[in-house]
């Protein structure tokens, strides 16, 4: 049967307007550039002084060490991030599937009664009869345009994405364990040094109470000094609640509960000697290889890939479809020459007229992927001005520390001399128990400064990217 001419004729205008019209819809059109570190700022310098994947070993704390390997075992936000890698991988092999033939085997038995007012022919067929159909079938998008291919390199690039997301958790836990330690072992040693300092009011208590008993001194100072053995009472309780506090802390980083702080000993941490960045310069290639950056990244990838792939929509799509088996009406005929049946052919699916459907999807895919660019350009921006806050803050704190130590040296050397004095008899026990308060206040100031500089040492590494160095790439073939 031969076709209408001007049906024919109209069919194959439309056609031919679809695919022109397809033709310029999936044209690239521009989008934002994606930032690149090393044009942004002029003083950038490549770093040929990578940091170190165990950078918490250089404090030189074997218990540190063990608390973080426990700590990356036990946590359970790495855990949700391993299921999110899983699902990623789930997602990654199901658009794998539509790029592979698909067979599959369709069975179908009933009994069944026809209508005598539809297909039962009188005298011809069974009004009653059961009804048996098997079949094989295969299926097969071909993909002319690349879409299910384009798809498919998103996915990887999720995947990537959810793997990244994953050592940036890690190395997150692995900051918050260092400075939980490190304000553990800060309180513990300002605890120890409160200790003394009640101890020495108590003693100074004492003195006075002697001296208000020979009528030397009036009550109020004796009061004045009792004032000052509640004071560091008080602040000695802070200081053991602060302790706690941390000691908890640490416990609950490393997946344990509160009680296991027992097995906590003292730490032993020094500070860094070897300096992260050399020259006070930002390492551009430290920065770029962020984590969160690189997260960021594989979003733009991805988003990018879907953008173009959902332009692919305004173009036809190519299926080849087949079936072969049998079918028939009576199980006793079912397996015979004349019950076979088999199908096979191209399916053509053009869209010409769906509501808007594909423009909104390609609008969407588009905003997704310039916002992505967007959201990476202002993490990178903040990735600079934290590696530039803190360069600038492990250098003054560095200097912070070499001045107190020298000044926390400097007491100390008077304190010894005024100790060999007391021993000579040529001081009080009063004075030097006065002095030893001002020592106490050097180590005070010490200690908060070696926090200071430990803490800014730790925003350093957290703004280069740790030690962190990509493996992801042979994880999502």
């Amino acid at each position: 049967m031969t076709p209408q001419k001007p049906l024919y004729y109209l069919l194959m205008t439309l056609v031919m307007l679809n695919l022109s019209a397809c033709s310029g819809l999936i044209n690239p059109d521009s989008k934002p550039p994606i930032p690149d570190i090393t044009k942004i700022e002029s003083k950038l310098e490549n770093s040929s002084h990578p940091i170190e994947s165990k950078w918490w070993e250089a404090f030189g704390d074997q218990q540190l060490n063990r608390l973080i390997e426990l700590g990356i075992g036990n946590s359970p936000t790495l855990k949700m991030a391993n299921e999110r890698v899983q699902v990623s991988q789930a997602l990654l092999n199901s658009s794998r599937s539509v790029l592979l033939p698909q067979i599959g085997l369709t069975a179908q038995t009933n009994r069944q009664q026809l209508s005598e007012n539809y297909i039962f022919i009188p005298g011809v067929m069974d009004r009653i009869s059961n009804y048996g159909y098997v079949a094989g079938t295969f299926s097969w998008s071909l993909d002319l345009w690349g879409k299910n291919e384009k798809l498919f390199e998103a996915s990887k690039y999720r995947l990537k994405g959810a793997l990244l997301e994953g050592e940036l958790l890690r190395l997150n836990l692995q900051i918050a364990i260092v400075a939980a330690y490190s304000e553990f072992d800060i309180a513990l040693k300002s605890r120890d040094l409160m200790k003394r300092v009640n101890t020495i009011h108590q003693e100074l208590f004492d003195i006075y109470k002697v001296r208000q008993q020979k009528g030397l001194i009036d009550n109020i100072a004796l009061e004045q000094e009792a004032i000052e053995v509640e004071r560091s009472s008080a602040q000695l309780a802070m200081s053991q609640s602060i302790v706690d506090m941390y000691a908890t802390q640490i416990a609950i980083l490393t997946g344990n509960s509160p009680s296991w702080v027992s097995n906590i000993t003292t730490p032993n941490i020094r500070f860094p000697e070897k300096p992260l960045v050399r020259n006070q310069q930002i390492p551009s290639d430290l920065i770029a290889r962020r984590p969160d950056l690189q997260v960021l990244l594989s979003q733009i990838d991805a988003s990018g890939l879907e953008y173009s792939a959902a332009k692919l929509d305004y173009l036809p799509s190519f299926d080849l479809q087949a079936n072969i088996g049998y079918q028939s009406f009576g199980l006793d005929r079912f397996i015979s020459a004349s019950s076979q049946f088999f199908s096979l052919g191209p399916v053509l699916n053009l869209p010409i007229f769906n509501g808007g459907r594909i423009d909104a999807n390609v609008a969407a895919k588009k905003a997704t992927n310039n916002e992505a660019i967007a959201r990476y350009h202002e993490a990178l921006l903040q990735a600079l001005k934290q590696s530039a806050d803190g360069i600038t803050k492990v250098k003054f704190a560095t200097q912070q520390l070499n001045s107190q130590s020298q000044a926390t040296e400097k007491s100390q050397f008077i304190y010894d001399q005024l100790a060999s004095r007391k021993k000579n008899g040529l001081i009080s026990n009063e004075k030097l128990l006065q002095n030893e308060l001002l020592l106490i206040s050097q180590k005070q100031l010490l200690e908060q400064t070696n926090l200071n500089a430990e803490s800014s040492y730790l925003f350093l590494i957290q703004a280069l990217g740790g030690g962190f160095t990509s493996p992801i790439q042979d994880q999502t073939k």
